[in-house]
């Protein structure tokens, strides 16, 4: 999916985590117009009711469509992979957008100033957790319904966690960047090469202990991460800032001449938003 918009403007937004109403807020308080915000996963999509996204589609459109504000999100790991097709949460100004997503920004000549892309998934350290919650919670649902386990599975309709919440190198459709003329400024994704912070597993050490295969796979995943850094290097995309999430954290750093940038969570302590021009 290919996106071209004029604006003045472009903002990158660290996890939300169901926090889209004040993120909206924070939209009129700033009195931002004429930009994108690029929200970087962990939108929250999933945990409740669809009606409740498409209410909140209609509120950020009505606002946004009078300050030509255009709001794009790409999946976390706590989001429903789902929601990110480019149709399903898609108004004109507010759209979850696919994995691969490439933004164009242009200017007032219609000339593309600054080539983004996006692409989503992280492996959860607390999968085990939410998958056990889920699993009691579905368990009583069919023991009080007098439903079949399958049956309650199916029809419980609440979600913790999903199976398909990881990165995926998407080799095709990276070649399709370079073979159609996309060279790309910046990289947003929800998590990172090996090479950039975190580099070890401090903090999460008790969830290794309760996942055996959580380290292997988190090793795996950072590995397709620097399978897309050294197929995006080799292709000669050009970019020279690499924006992610996930970790909770704000750092900056500069490695081989590439600024990237660790977006911390929304914290709901101080009301604050991680939100950098980009």
């Amino acid at each position: 999916m290919v996106y071209n918009i004029m604006c003045e403007a472009v903002y990158a937004v660290g996890d939300i985590h169901g926090s889209l109403n004040t993120l909206l807020y924070d939209i009129k308080r700033k009195d931002l117009s004429n930009c994108v915000i690029i929200c970087c996963g962990d939108i929250g999509f999933g945990f409740e009711k669809e009606r409740n996204y498409k209410l909140l589609m209609d509120d950020f459109e009505k606002e946004c469509l009078n300050r030509s504000c255009y709001v794009l999100m790409f999946r976390g790991n706590h989001d429903d992979p789902s929601y990110f097709d480019g149709k399903r949460i898609a108004s004109e100004h507010f759209i979850a957008i696919p994995d691969y997503s490439v933004v164009n920004i242009c200017g007032t000549d219609g000339n593309v100033t600054k080539r983004i892309l996006c692409i989503g998934g992280a492996i959860s350290v607390d999968r085990s957790e939410r998958i056990k919650s889920w699993y009691d919670k579905v368990t009583a649902y069919a023991w009080y319904s007098g439903r079949s386990l399958e049956d309650a599975k199916r029809d419980f309709g609440k979600h913790w966690y999903w199976w398909d919440e990881h990165v995926v190198y998407d080799e095709t459709k990276l070649n399709a960047l370079k073979e159609n003329g996309l060279m790309i400024d910046v990289v947003c994704t929800h998590t990172c090469p090996s090479f950039c912070k975190p580099v070890t597993k401090d903090g999460i050490e008790d969830w290794l202990k309760k996942d055996p295969n959580l380290e292997d796979d988190i090793n795996r995943e950072r590995e397709d991460m620097d399978r897309i850094h050294s197929k995006l290097k080799s292709d000669g995309h050009p970019f020279k800032k690499w924006v992610y999430g996930h970790f909770h954290k704000h750092n900056n750093e500069i490695i081989d001449g590439v600024e990237y940038i660790m977006l911390d969570m929304f914290r709901y302590e101080n009301n604050k938003f991680d939100m950098i021009e980009i």
